[in-house]
């Protein structure tokens, strides 16, 4: 896989249905090669950040599979077309995203292309949410974009005052209000079930995040995935910091970690922030992301950002 000169055309989007390990029906699209080469090219898997469909992922995917390698975006359950009719009173939390969802779209990803590297994209909490699932080992390697320690002082300027009003009073006070939280109201965002959003509410609040979360089970198998992992920040998203990117990291303490710090001038952008990875304009860190998925050494260590000290 050549990235830089391979451009044959993908097959239009496949829309399926993946079974969760309890049986709730999540919709995700197929990107395929056109000559569907992916048991040799790999597979990749997209995972959102909290409430955001799978269309944003859509370019991203559809670049990786013009390109050879199958590429799945799907939407967690109660959010954009895993969403129920009826948003209030539906039992889903962040957690369950890690022990019901990402588990089982793994599970049918790796038994559809069996013999195909497995590469995990991980966009926020999708890179958060990783290292709990029980199946983490069937990865080859794994992106990282904007994944973080979402604790409300690791966040930059004057976000961090925002994701404070967010975490202590917004999140709570809407959600129990409305029975779920309204975010497309405030800022287009999917609408979070209730126990989604007050979830991650308590996590925001708390400096190890879902680290500090006792009620979480297997917080122990962060330490057990052992995969490279390519960890991108972007140095104007003030969402995902290098101090918070670094904190999260930390707990992949035996996995091959390289970083990847970018300002926006580096690849000829105005703006990256938290979700540019994955719009137009970003193609040349895709064609890096698959020249790494081909080649894990190809980024050197010595390009890797410096430890970063929290405050």
């Amino acid at each position: 896989m050549n990235p830089d000169t391979d451009n044959r055309q993908a097959r239009p989007p496949e829309m399926l249905t993946i079974p969760a390990r309890d049986g709730y029906p999540l919709s995700a699209a197929r990107f395929r090669p056109h000559d569907d080469d992916s048991e040799t090219n790999g597979v990749a898997v997209f995972c959102a950040a909290t409430g955001t469909p799978q269309t944003l992922y859509y370019r991203c995917a559809r670049y990786f599979a013009e390109r050879g390698m199958t590429a799945y975006a799907w939407d967690y359950r109660g959010i954009g077309r895993s969403a129920p009719a009826v948003l209030r009173g539906f039992d889903a939390s962040v957690a369950t995203l890690a022990e019901r969802d990402i588990p089982a779209v793994l599970d049918f990803v790796h038994q559809a292309h069996p013999s195909a590297d497995l590469n995990y994209i991980g966009h926020s909490v999708g890179g958060q949410l990783m290292g709990m699932a029980e199946n983490a080992s069937l990865i080859t390697r794994a992106v990282f974009c904007s994944s973080q320690n979402g604790y409300w002082k690791l966040q930059g300027r004057h976000q961090k005052y925002a994701v404070w009003l967010a975490a202590h009073v917004v999140l709570p006070g809407l959600t129990r209000l409305v029975g779920y939280f309204p975010w497309k109201r405030l800022s287009g965002g999917e609408n979070l079930p209730a126990p989604m959003a007050l979830q991650w509410a308590k996590w925001c609040r708390s400096p190890n995040y879902l680290f500090d979360d006792d009620s979480l089970p297997h917080r122990e198998r962060y330490a057990q995935f052992r995969a490279p992992i390519l960890a991108w920040c972007f140095t104007d998203d003030d969402w995902g910091t290098p101090a918070a990117v670094h904190s999260l990291m930390s707990h992949y303490r035996n996995a091959d970690v390289c970083y990847r710090e970018v300002a926006p001038a580096d690849v000829g952008r105005q703006k990256i922030g938290h979700f540019g990875y994955f719009r137009r304009g970003s193609e040349p860190l895709w064609d890096e992301t698959l020249q790494w998925l081909q080649t894990p050494s190809g980024l050197s260590h010595s390009e890797n950002s410096p430890p970063v000290t929290e405050s």
